[in-house]
């Protein structure tokens, strides 16, 4: 099977799974974390191939140096390829990590969260219902898990 009728069939599946389990409405406004990771990125153009209208925000915790630039350039790359607004935040998560306590990787979450919240927030303080999407694979959730269960 040619690549671009698989497309189209993940296309079709992702607005069949869209619908049936009712997980969002054109009335809705859809925020796209995007890290400029291979799970992200095919989100965000799936999105785009099915015609859902959305944003991306990407967050620059700056522990990477250019590495860190070179993501945060390449989300920006790829909204203008998709034509999408993108957002971008970028944190000191070194300092943040002493202020808060916390390790970088929770820190890097709680910071993320809380900007994602915020705009968020942004959306339904104008009456608009504003949902965050996140694409993750089978091990980010196995990682997620084991991390809770250590806490």
């Amino acid at each position: 099977m040619g690549e671009e009728k698989k497309l189209i069939l993940l296309e079709d599946k992702l607005k069949d799974i869209v619908a049936v389990e009712k997980l969002w409405s054109s009335k809705d406004h859809l925020f796209l974390a995007c890290s400029g990771g291979v799970d992200s990125v095919v989100l965000a153009h799936l999105l785009r191939a099915a015609g859902f209208s959305f944003e991306l925000l990407h967050c620059n915790f700056n522990l990477r140096g250019e590495e860190s630039m070179r993501d945060e350039f390449f989300v920006r790359k790829l909204a203008e390829e998709l034509n999408v607004a993108v957002f971008v935040k970028s944190f000191d998560t070194k300092t943040e990590m002493v202020l808060l306590g916390m390790g970088v990787q929770e820190a890097a979450r709680k910071l993320r969260y809380d900007w994602f919240s915020e705009m968020i927030n942004s959306k339904k303080e104008k009456g608009v219902n504003a949902l965050l999407l996140t694409a993750h694979h089978l091990n980010d959730q196995a990682e997620t898990i084991a991390m809770n269960f250590f806490r």
